[in-house]
């Protein structure tokens, strides 16, 4: 197989994979070789130096990510995947839930979904065909404004990764849960 091993991707994204020269360009084969490799990872904005560069917060390793932010931290849930193939599409979807509340009385939780595809489309999808072996993609991870007076009951964000190759065929990870803590209602 020619397919870039878990550990891989996962050092890409951990040495600077939001540069598209982490993958490289592969034919398009005549058979499929199997799944793509799907991964999932949290970044946040480091503004401790005042240049607010990402840098990698949690990387799945092959588990769902759990992590407790505080309100204010700006963040990514970051996914993608890796085919020997070439890989087609990245799709990075994510649910959020929040609550508002004022005093002791809370609103009913309110959902949000969001969607990331990232894709490559060359003009011929054939055998032979030049294309890059991975593809990623992100969502920014926001917490909702509630109204003047209001305050947070909860939030909650969950997402997941879909990856397809040239050939239809689909990997997928569970990325995990961000929650935020805002302390007692």
């Amino acid at each position: 197989m020619h397919r870039i091993a878990f550990a891989t991707a996962l050092f890409f994204l951990a040495t600077g994979f939001t540069t598209c020269d982490q993958f490289q360009e592969v034919p398009i084969k005549s058979a499929d070789d199997g799944p793509p490799t799907v991964f999932n990872g949290i970044w946040q904005r480091d503004v401790s130096d005042g240049n607010g560069q990402w840098r990698e917060l949690r990387l799945n390793g092959g588990v769902d990510i759990d992590y407790t932010a505080t309100p204010g931290e700006q963040m990514l849930a970051v996914g993608g995947g890796v085919d020997g193939d070439g890989l087609h599409i990245a799709r990075v979807i994510a649910i959020s839930d929040f609550q508002c509340c004022k005093g002791h009385l809370c609103s009913g939780v309110q959902h949000r979904q969001f969607v990331d595809e990232e894709r490559q489309d060359p003009p011929s999808q054939v055998a032979g065909t030049m294309v890059s072996n991975g593809i990623w993609g992100y969502i920014d991870v926001d917490v909702p404004v509630c109204p003047a007076g209001s305050t947070y009951g909860r939030y909650g964000f969950n997402w997941h990764t879909e990856a397809i190759d040239f050939f239809g065929t689909w990997g997928v990870a569970n990325g995990g849960t961000i929650h935020y803590q805002f302390g007692a209602i």
